[in-house]
């Protein structure tokens, strides 16, 4: 009986938020270098998206493309790029569309892309999403990639403190572009404390919390602080929970399973949860990682 209660309650709650607005289901897109100005694959990708109901698409590889691939910050060279934006809005209903960068710079070639196609709202990217591990012990610290890359030049200790020092620098540049160009500034955690969570937060459009476990049992449980920090600061910011199909995360579970079973049932376990429920109001969907890794099978 006590199941059967928390279901209405989810799908009350669940009627009340899609009648405010329509919940997003996002896919983080890695290999995006090798799949952009490729007609076949960008189709591939697009109606995979379609056919499973994703709706934003987070990429990554952006700095490869621009690099490597052709300069997006030149309006004679991006035109790839703003055919596969327009395409996925137009014609494949996404709704949302997200870039990835390490620090604030990484986003300067596509602030100059959505400049040069201002007028033309189905061709731009709609969020930057700032993934720095500033938890990541093996990347912070002493001859880690963060410190060899970021922090000694400029005389930041190799540690915690100081990566998530630097990571807060790059949140604040980035919130004063946001603002003023109107994209949706976002970021992703795993591992981050209360306090963190409640400084972070408040420089935010868009959250992703990292939800990688191998099966559906207490997901909503996991590292719990963390939805707690966004309640306590009071916070509009948007949350989204991340799965993960990868083999080392929900691969197997998903052989069985559909990919749309997870989120249903997170939303109930935080509804039951008295300390995590007033966060309900927050998530405005989920997210999956990652496109190499997702079943193809049409779960």
């Amino acid at each position: 009986m006590h199941r059967i209660v928390s279901l209405v309650l989810f799908f009350m709650i669940n009627f009340v938020i899609s009648a405010q607005e329509e919940m997003l289901k996002g896919l983080y897109v890695d290999g995006f270098v090798d799949i952009i100005d490729i007609t076949s694959l960008e189709d591939d990708l697009l109606e995979y998206a379609q056919e499973n109901n994703f709706n934003y698409l987070i990429i990554y590889n952006i700095n490869k493309i621009h690099r490597n691939r052709f300069p997006l910050d030149s309006e004679m060279t991006d035109d790839p790029f703003a055919r596969f934006i327009k395409k996925a809005k137009t014609k494949y209903g996404i709704k949302r569309i997200s870039v990835v960068g390490e620090k604030a710079i990484s986003f300067d070639p596509v602030l100059q892309y959505n400049l040069h196609h201002i007028d033309n709202e189905d061709e731009l990217v709609d969020g930057f999403l700032l993934e720095f591990e500033f938890w990541n012990s093996k990347k912070v610290r002493y001859e880690g990639e963060y410190c060899e890359d970021y922090f000694k030049d400029a005389g930041i200790p190799c540690s915690r403190a100081g990566a998530f020092y630097f990571y807060m620098e790059q949140l604040k540049i980035l919130r004063t572009v946001a603002s003023e160009f109107h994209i949706n500034l976002e970021s992703y955690v795993g591992s981050v404390s209360k306090e963190e969570m409640q400084k972070l937060i408040q420089y935010l459009n868009t959250i992703h919390i990292d939800y990688y476990r191998k099966d559906i049992k207490k997901i909503a449980d996991y590292k719990s602080n963390r939805m707690e920090a966004v309640i306590d600061g009071k916070s509009k910011v948007e949350v989204f929970p991340i799965f993960s199909s990868r083999e080392k995360h929900m691969q197997n579970w998903l052989n069985e399973h559909s990919i749309d079973e997870v989120f249903p049932v997170f939303m109930e376990m935080l509804g039951e949860e008295k300390n995590l429920k007033p966060v309900v109001q927050n998530i405005k969907g989920h997210i999956w990682y990652r496109y190499s890794s997702m079943p193809k099978s049409g779960n």
